[in-house]
């Protein structure tokens, strides 16, 4: 069976064919779109930025951690139910290599889904996501059904690019996930990475995994520090969406 892409359609049409959540970051009030979950002084706040950018700040201490979760969990895995997150992000390294970060969509989002030392995402979620662990400099994906996860470094060797995904601090990065449901219990996710100024490359993707443990699911933002200093994540925008 062929994928079932979200289609590109005019803004009236889309309405009745798909939900839609979009966040330009021009204002953010806790607890209304988006809720703050932060360990000690963690914050997110937006100022004044071309095009509008919330700035998560977490504490300054080791293992705490900062996160904008979409404040009600307002997607599923279904059959012929494609999802498609959009994101355009930056991690700015308060500390070379420190910080760990998770982008995308998640199952009851909350303090701690990035393990302390580098331990990754937590074991036992819903959704599909990007992350970078203390430590290190590539992107991480992976894809999450309860405890069954599928994990993958974007190495040289593992992107479809042929060259390693990175971050580089301060550096904006666009990512996108499509979550593609080819049947009620199979899933296809395809992960996604542009610079910039570049256009969004394929850069992994899982066929065939399942969807048994599927609950509704939340966009999350989350930063943590691995050592004592600030760690930022800066994002400009967030879309998502999924066919009605």
């Amino acid at each position: 069976m062929a994928d079932k892409r979200l289609p590109y359609i005019d803004a009236s049409a889309k309405l009745a064919q798909a939900f839609t959540f979009i966040d330009d970051f021009t204002t953010y009030v806790d607890q209304d779109d988006w809720t703050l979950v932060a360990t000690n002084s963690g914050s997110a706040s937006v100022g004044d930025a071309v095009g509008g950018v919330v700035v998560i700040l977490t504490d300054s201490a080791d293992n705490d951690d900062a996160a904008l979760k979409q404040t009600h969990e307002t997607l599923l895995l279904a059959n012929d139910k494609t999802i498609r997150f959009d994101c355009k992000a930056a991690v700015t390294e308060g500390d070379t290599d420190k910080a760990n970060v998770l982008i995308g969509i998640i199952n009851a989002a909350a303090a701690d889904d990035m393990g302390d030392a580098s331990a990754g995402p937590r074991a036992d979620f819903s959704g599909a996501v990007f992350y970078k662990v203390d430590g290190g400099d590539n992107w991480n994906v992976m894809y999450s059904d309860g405890t069954t996860q599928t994990k993958a470094e974007l190495s040289a060797e593992n992107s479809k690019t042929g060259t390693a995904i990175s971050r580089t601090s301060g550096t904006f990065q666009k990512f996108a996930i499509e979550l593609i449901p080819t049947s009620t219990t199979k899933v296809n996710i395809n992960f996604y990475v542009g610079e910039l100024t570049g256009d969004l490359k394929l850069v992994h993707r899982m066929t065939d995994k399942t969807f048994a443990s599927a609950t509704e699911m939340q966009v999350e933002l989350y930063v943590k520090a691995g050592s004592g200093t600030v760690e930022t994540l800066s994002v400009d925008y967030v879309a998502v969406d999924q066919l009605r």
